[in-house]
């Protein structure tokens, strides 16, 4: 299982199960371009001039949000967007929010030092943060904001690391590598 996650983890990124060129592989033909440019004549007016480019290339959005994409739209405020075939090649499955808010540990993310759930509200999918308290074979998820869940938003129980590695891409601001 943890094998079929990291395959898909890489491929979808990758644009490999969509057929289509991805992003990060035009990039890195872009990054060998890059290099072959700085060999070449040019290549100290291209460093005085680089420098003032890869600075604003800093608040660009990832390329890998939009039409075509997995993730069709991202929002800091809203969270994420996915196409419905995204939605069903990364197996996320919702239920309703509990009152109790007593989930599947299958729901819980956890990074850093952080903890939450991914909650689905009108379309979009966001991470709530919160604390996990064990019941047994359940999870009671107290969140931190108390308006962040309430009845009638759906609670992602399967498939949430998944959409962790989607929303850190759609957010990534393009600093690792850049395209011209």
């Amino acid at each position: 299982m943890k094998l079929l996650l990291l395959i898909l983890c890489l491929a979808l990124p990758l644009g490999l199960l969509a057929g289509k060129p991805s992003p990060a592989l035009q990039e890195t033909h872009a990054e060998e371009s890059h290099k072959d440019h700085e060999k070449g004549d040019e290549g100290q007016e291209h460093a005085d001039q680089g420098k003032e480019d890869h600075e604003e290339a800093g608040g660009e959005a990832s390329s890998s949000v939009g039409p075509g994409n997995a993730v069709t739209a991202a929002d800091h405020e809203k969270g994420l967007q996915f196409s419905a075939e995204a939605v069903k090649t990364l197996g996320i499955k919702t239920q309703g929010a509990p009152e109790e808010f007593t989930l599947p540990k299958s729901a819980i993310v956890t990074f850093k030092d952080e903890t939450g759930v991914y909650r689905q509200r009108d379309g979009w999918y966001k991470l709530i943060g919160g604390a996990a308290r064990p019941q047994g074979l359940l999870v009671r998820f107290i969140p931190h904001r108390k308006g962040d869940l309430r009845p009638g938003d759906q609670i992602v129980v399967e498939g949430a690391p998944l959409l962790r590695v989607a929303e850190l891409d759609a957010f990534s601001t393009g600093e690792a590598g850049h395209g011209h």
